[in-house]
C-alpha cells in the first residue's frame, strides 16, 4: 500500500510540479526603497507579519525601529530620506479584519440576564424560509419518522433519509451526491431494463479536469486488453485529466475501496423447455448467495442480453435465480454463461487500482495496476488454532477441510457436546469417536459436521430430543463407511490477485496504428500458506496492427463521391499467455473456447496469431479473409481460415459467413466447417417485400 500511495502522488505531482517555482513555496521577502520622510510604501499585497520586519541601510547596519511604522502590509517612513533595503514574512491572513461569528443584530437583552442571541430561522437575514440556502445547487429528498407496534411486537422506530443534490457550489466546483439513510438496506429487483440502487451513498465533485467520488461507485475497466472489470465498492476514487498543449496529456485515476463481493463465471446447464429458475452458485459451490444489483452479464450462445420482463431475462438478486422470457426461449443447445458479483464474508477484502495514461502526438503508453486481496486478521470465519496450522500446510489445494472440533473451556447446556471415547468394533481399535453427551464431567467437546457423501463418512444424522442436530458414529464394515458426514469443515483460505499491466501505441497515421501491452499477474490462492508459491507468478503480452489503405487513384480521391472509394484493411494480431497467468475477468470473446473446439480450458502455455485482410467498398459491400493458430502446449494445434463477405445493390442483399477449422490433439484430429449464408430482394412493386433464402 505505501509504493501505491507513492506512485499516485507521483503521479499527480507530474502536472502541478512545472507551474509551482521556489520563490512561490517560501512566504519570506526582500524589497529595496528609496524612502523619504512622512511618506508611505506598500510592502506586499499580503500582510506581514509582525516582529518579522526588518530594515538595512546600504552599509548593511540595521535601521533603529523609531526611523520607521507598520501597519498592515505598509511601512510609513519617520526618519530622513535614504536607501533601504527591507526583509519580511507574509501571510495569506488578514490580521487586522475583526471576525464575528454570531450577528450581534440577533442579541436580546433581557435586564438582569446575561445577553442571550435568539436565531428566526423564518427571517430574511438568516435565508428566510430556505434552511439549506445554496445559491446554484438543487436538492430534493425527503425524511420520515414512524412507529409500529402490535399485540405481538415490540415498539420499533422506523426512520428513512433521502437526498439528492446537484449543482455548483462556486470557484468552479461541481458537486453530485446522494445521501440515504434506510433502516434496511434494500436491492432493486431484476425485473426492469434500468434499476435504481435504493441504497447507493455517494458524493462527487469536480472542479476542471479533477474528479472526486466518495461512497458507492461503479469501478470499469481502463484502457487495455488483460485488465477488465466492473465492480460495486465501496471507498474513494480520484481522476485528474491534464492537457499540456495539443500534443502532450496525462490521465491519472486511483482508487481504494472495501470490496465484500467475489466474481463468479459460471456456465448454466439448462433443459429443453425450462424457462428457469435457474440457481446461480458461488465459486466454492455456496448455494446460498447474493448476487450484488446490476452486476450480472448475461451471455446466450455468446450474444449479450437484456434484463427486463420486455426483454430476455428477470433475475432475483437476493436468492441467486434468474429466469428467461418468452422472448428467448431456452433448448437443450443454448449455450448461457453468466458472470456476476456475489457478496462474499469470509474475510475483509481491500482493492485499490491506479490507471495512468500519457499521450505525445503520435505516441501513447499506459500503466496500470489492479490489486485485491483479503486480511488474514479479520472476516466472518472465525479460524481456531488447529485450523490456522491446516491451512497454513495446505498450499494451494482447492478444497480445504480442517477439524471440525472444538473444545470447550466447562460444560454447557446451550450447546450440543460431545466427549471423545475409542471404540472396539470386531477386534478393530477406532481412536477419537464423538459420542454425544451431556454429562458435565466428560462431555467437553463441541463440533461441527458436513456432509461428505453415502458411504463416504462415519456419522449419520441421529434421532434425538436434544434442541439440536446430533450426529451418530457408525462403525464401518469391510472398511468402507457406513456414514455421510463427517466432524470436518471447508476452509476458506485468503487469497491476493494482483495484475499489472504495461502497454503502448503507435498512431502510423489516421488510418493504423500498432499495440503492445504485457502484463504479470500474482495470483496467491492461500496467504497463509507458503507452500506452492512458485507458480503465483505469470506474464502474457498481446501485440495489435491495424492499416486501412485507400485504393481509389489520387486524382479520383477528392472528384469521387464517398459511395465509390474502395479501402483495404490489414491486421495482425499475436498473444502470448503463460499457464500461470491469471487474469481478473474474461477478457476474450466468450464464444472463443467453442470457435477452437477446447472442450476443457485448463491452464496451459497459449500462443495465438492471426492475421487478415478486408476489402470495402464504401455502401456496396466487402469481402473479409482471415487465418489464425491456436497452441496450447503440445496438446493441442488448431487452425481456422475464416472468410466473411456481403453485398448490396438495388433491394439484392447478399451475407455470407464461414470459417474451416482443423485441430489435433493428444486424443483426436478434428475438422469443423461452419457456413452461413443470406440471400434476399427487395421488390419494390410489392410493397418493399423481401424474398430470399437462408
Amino acid at each position: 500500500m505505501r509504493y501505491c500511495l507513492f506512485i499516485i502522488l507521483v503521479l499527480f505531482a507530474i502536472p502541478l510540479g512545472a507551474q509551482i517555482t521556489e520563490g512561490d513555496l517560501s512566504s519570506w521577502r526582500t524589497r529595496n526603497f528609496d524612502v523619504e520622510q512622512g511618506k508611505s510604501y506598500v510592502l506586499d499585497s499580503l500582510q506581514v507579519v509582525p516582529h518579522t520586519f526588518e530594515a538595512f541601510y546600504k552599509d548593511g547596519k540595521a535601521v533603529p525601529e523609531n526611523a520607521y511604522k507598520i501597519q498592515g502590509s505598509t511601512l510609513i517612513w519617520q526618519s530622513e530620506s535614504n536607501n533601504i533595503d527591507t526583509r519580511f514574512r507574509v501571510i495569506s491572513i488578514d490580521l487586522g479584519v475583526r471576525i464575528s461569528h454570531l450577528d450581534t443584530a440577533w442579541i436580546k437583552v433581557d435586564p438582569g440576564l446575561p445577553p442571550e442571541y435568539v436565531y428566526d430561522p423564518f427571517s430574511e437575514s438568516s435565508g428566510g424560509n430556505n434552511i439549506l440556502s445554496l445559491d446554484g445547487v438543487d436538492y430534493n429528498g425527503s425524511f420520515s419518522r414512524g412507529i409500529s407496534f402490535g399485540n405481538s411486537q415490540n415498539l420499533v422506530l422506523n426512520s428513512a433519509f433521502n437526498l439528492r443534490m446537484t449543482g455548483n457550489l462556486g470557484d468552479d466546483i461541481e458537486i453530485v451526491a446522494a445521501i440515504s439513510d434506510q433502516n434496511i438496506p434494500l436491492q432493486p429487483e431484476g425485473n426492469t431494463q434500468n434499476i435504481n440502487d435504493f441504497d447507493r451513498v455517494f458524493i462527487q465533485l469536480k472542479r476542471k479536469g479533477t474528479e472526486i467520488t466518495a461512497g458507492d461507485y461503479d469501478l470499469l475497466r481502463p484502457q487495455g486488453y488483460f485488465l477488465n472489470y466492473r465492480k460495486k465498492l465501496q471507498g474513494a476514487k480520484i481522476k485528474d485529466e491534464r492537457v499540456i498543449n495539443d500534443k502532450y496529456s496525462i490521465k491519472n485515476e486511483a482508487a481504494f475501496a472495501i470490496s465484500g463481493s467475489k466474481f463468479s463465471r459460471q456456465t448454466v446447464v439448462v433443459q429443453e423447455g425450462n424457462q428457469g429458475p435457474y440457481k446461480l452458485r458461488g465459486n466454492e459451490n455456496e448455494l446460498f448467495i447474493i448476487v450484488l444489483s446490476g452486476t450480472e452479464r448475461v451471455f446466450i450462445d455468446g450474444n449479450l442480453m437484456e434484463r427486463g420482463e420486455v426483454n430476455d431475462y428477470v433475475i432475483d438478486y437476493n436468492r441467486s435465480e434468474i429466469r428467461f422470457t418468452p422472448n428467448r426461449m431456452i433448448t437443450k443447445d443454448s449455450r448461457v454463461v453468466i458472470e456476476f458479483e456475489y457478496t462474499d464474508r469470509n474475510f475483509l477484502r481491500f482493492l485499490y487500482t491506479v490507471n495512468s495514461e500519457f499521450k505525445a502526438g503520435k505516441w501513447s503508453a499506459r500503466f496500470n495496476i489492479f490489486n485485491e486481496q483479503d486480511s488474514k486478521n479479520s472476516g466472518a470465519q472465525e479460524l481456531t488454532a488447529q485450523q490456522l496450522i491446516d491451512l497454513s500446510n495446505a498450499g494451494d489445494a482447492v478444497n480445504i477441510f480442517g477439524s471440525g472440533i472444538d473444545s470447550l473451556e466447562e460444560f454447557t447446556n446451550d450447546r450440543i457436546t460431545y466427549k471423545l471415547v475409542d471404540t472396539l468394533v470386531n477386534g478393530t481399535l477406532y481412536e477419537d469417536v464423538l459420542l454425544y453427551s451431556i454429562n458435565p464431567d466428560s462431555a467437553f467437546y463441541s463440533a461441527r459436521f458436513s456432509e461428505v457423501g453415502i458411504n463416504q463418512g462415519n456419522y449419520v444424522l441421529a434421532s434425538t430430543d436434544a434442541n439440536g442436530r446430533v450426529y451418530k458414529w457408525v462403525a464401518p464394515e469391510d472398511s468402507v463407511p457406513q456414514g455421510n458426514f463427517e466432524p470436518i469443515v471447508q476452509l476458506v483460505a485468503p487469497v491476493r490477485k494482483q495484475v499489472f499491466a504495461l502497454g503502448g501505441r503507435y498512431e502510423i497515421n489516421k488510418d493504423g496504428f500498432v499495440d503492445i501491452e504485457a502484463a504479470m499477474s500474482n495470483n496467491d490462492l492461500n496467504r497463509f500458506s507458503d507452500l506452492d508459491s512458485g507458480d503465483d507468478i505469470g506474464t502474457a503480452v498481446k501485440a495489435t496492427y491495424r492499416q486501412s489503405f485507400s485504393l481509389d487513384k489520387k486524382s479520383e480521391k477528392d472528384s469521387l463521391p464517398a459511395s465509390r472509394k474502395w479501402s483495404l484493411l490489414s491486421k495482425a494480431d499475436f498473444e502470448y499467455k503463460q499457464d500461470r497467468f491469471s487474469a481478473v475477468g474474461q477478457y476474450r470473446n466468450q464464444e472463443f473456447s467453442r470457435d477452437w473446439n477446447i472442450g476443457v480450458n485448463d491452464p496451459a502455455d497459449e500462443f495465438i496469431g492471426s492475421a487478415g485482410l478486408r476489402l470495402n467498398r464504401t455502401g456496396v459491400g466487402h469481402l473479409e479473409y482471415d487465418f489464425g493458430t491456436y497452441l496450447r502446449d503440445a496438446d493441442y494445434t488448431g487452425y481456422r481460415h475464416s472468410m466473411t463477405g456481403s453485398f448490396r445493390k438495388k433491394g439484392f442483399d447478399a451475407r455470407f459467413v464461414g470459417s474451416l477449422l482443423n485441430t489435433e490433439s493428444t486424443t483426436e484430429k478434428t475438422t469443423f466447417l461452419r457456413p452461413k449464408a443470406d440471400v434476399s430482394q427487395r421488390i419494390k412493386v410489392w410493397n418493399g417485400l423481401k424474398v430470399g433464402v437462408r
